[in-house]
């Protein structure tokens, strides 16, 4: 799989703020691909390489690994693939 240089892979199940970060990144020139579970973007990293990797930490899924079930699983399949694990959660 070969990775186009402006694709990004946005993974968060909090619509509105991936909504958000989405339409930032369309005005910059990223074409944006989003998911909104752990399972969705396992299905969408087996299709395609991404240049950029931006997922949410607490994640949903199958496993229930969140997010760094899905960096570990991206490391593999697009090991060139930059990864940002982030979350809204603020400690308590």
């Amino acid at each position: 799989m070969k990775t186009i240089e402006k694709r990004v892979l946005l993974v968060d199940d909090d619509e509105d703020l991936a909504e958000t970060v989405e339409s930032s990144l369309a005005r910059q020139g990223y074409a944006v691909t989003r998911a909104c579970s752990l399972d969705e973007g396992l299905a969408k990293i087996a299709k395609v390489s991404y240049a950029v990797g931006i997922l949410d930490y607490d994640l949903k899924g199958t496993n229930s690994g969140g997010g760094v079930e899905l960096v570990a699983a991206m490391q593999l399949a697009s090991p060139e693939t930059s990864l940002y694990l982030v979350t809204a959660q603020a400690d308590e």
